[in-house]
């Protein structure tokens, strides 16, 4: 089977990230059907996306 670090996988069959398709109910239903490992969708990293200035600020 394979591993990560100290975690074995049940199986081979691995969700790889996409955008926009990979939300929570398709990593469920793809974790229901034998995927071994579901991975979440990646995000932004946009810093005008981060905390409000006044709140940086305090």
């Amino acid at each position: 089977m394979p591993r990560i670090g100290r975690h074995t996988l049940p199986n081979r069959v691995i969700l790889a990230p996409m955008a926009g398709v990979t939300d929570r109910p398709f990593r469920q239903l793809c974790r229901e059907l034998g995927a071994g490992l579901v991975v979440s969708e990646m995000v932004t990293s946009d810093s005008r996306l981060g905390t409000p200035a006044s709140r940086v600020n305090a």
